[in-house]
């Protein structure tokens, strides 16, 4: 991802795809020096580059000793290095020429990246907010709401406020070509031990295959409660709630742990292209209740098939 670093101190911040720079402190980058105008410059990403473009600040941006025509925007390279506030005033470097990438403006200011795994806020230990990439999209997890989105988003904590940003993904990928979650069924594979569980995503496309991992025995007690339900004659919106508390007791989990693996499960979909996947488990009531958000469901033992969808009225093993 683009990152400029202030030469003077080595402090660093992620550029959005149009980051703003000056003294107010709404902007991502702020800066309080005197020559820095309010709304000073701005660094933006056009066709594959970044760009640095001066805003008619007071005392000019200027960019190897020379000052940029304001509103006009100039080209930077890996390594380019400009002032602020005249020749002499604050210098910036461009340190990462990468596209803009998600990430989090931390309560103290600091930036940091979304990586694959969740990552969770404000500690491993007290995870208040998970947050992971889906794909395209960014997925934060709170106890209450699951929250997929791309641009900017704050959310007020008791620990601070926390800004996450993820690029518009427009220009990446149709989206019209992905399959959406509401397309899917979902196939379980469980080994006669119950000791490994796999799972596909079957529709229109050829199969989504999910990684194998403790988390996937989750996604099957969840399946296996909305079948036996939609077996039993309940209805549809009501087939396989089950409180949160709950859950974490059938798996020997404690809160923390289940908050972990539940964004790990919504977030693993959109890193895969699908539409909707950040709802494969659904909450209602604050986050109190979930349930796995894809209704045709096939589980298949080591022994043998064994499917298990509505029209179907084949036994839960």
């Amino acid at each position: 991802m683009g990152i400029v670093e202030r030469t003077s101190d080595g402090s660093r911040w992620h550029l959005a795809d149009r980051t703003l720079l000056g003294r107010s402190s709404k902007h991502v980058i702020s800066v309080s020096d005197a020559v820095v105008s309010r709304h000073h410059a701005q660094l933006s990403w056009s066709n594959g580059f970044w760009e640095l473009t001066d805003l008619d600040s007071q005392n000019g941006t200027s960019l190897c000793g020379q000052f940029l025509e304001p509103g006009k925007s100039q080209r930077l390279f890996r390594g380019a290095t400009f002032h602020v506030g005249g020749p002499d005033g604050v210098a910036f470097r461009l340190v990462d020429i990468q596209p803009p990438a998600p990430f989090v403006v931390l309560p103290d200011g600091t930036h940091r990246s979304l990586d694959d795994d969740v990552v969770c806020l404000p500690s491993n230990d007290e995870p208040t907010m998970r947050m992971a990439r889906a794909g395209a999209e960014c997925l934060v997890e709170t106890d209450a709401a699951s929250y997929a989105f791309v641009g900017w988003r704050s959310f007020a904590t008791s620990h601070g406020s926390y800004h996450v940003f993820v690029p518009d993904p427009s220009a990446v990928t149709c989206d019209l070509m992905r399959p959406h979650l509401d397309e899917l069924r979902i196939a379980f594979d469980v080994s006669s031990d119950e000791e490994r569980v796999g799972i596909r995503l079957k529709g229109r496309t050829p199969d989504i295959r999910l990684r194998t991992r403790s988390l996937n025995y989750m996604l099957l007690t969840l399946a296996r409660l909305r079948l036996r339900e939609q077996q039993g004659g309940v209805p549809e919106d009501e087939a396989g709630w089950v409180a949160r508390d709950a859950l974490a007791d059938m798996l020997r989990l404690t809160s923390k742990q289940l908050s972990v693996w539940l964004a790990r499960a919504n977030a693993q979909l959109g890193k895969l292209g699908v539409r909707g996947g950040t709802r494969l488990v659904a909450k209602r009531r604050d986050g109190k209740e979930l349930r796995l958000g894809v209704a045709r469901i096939q589980v298949r033992r080591d022994s043998g098939p064994y499917e298990f969808e509505r029209q179907n009225a084949a036994s839960v093993s």
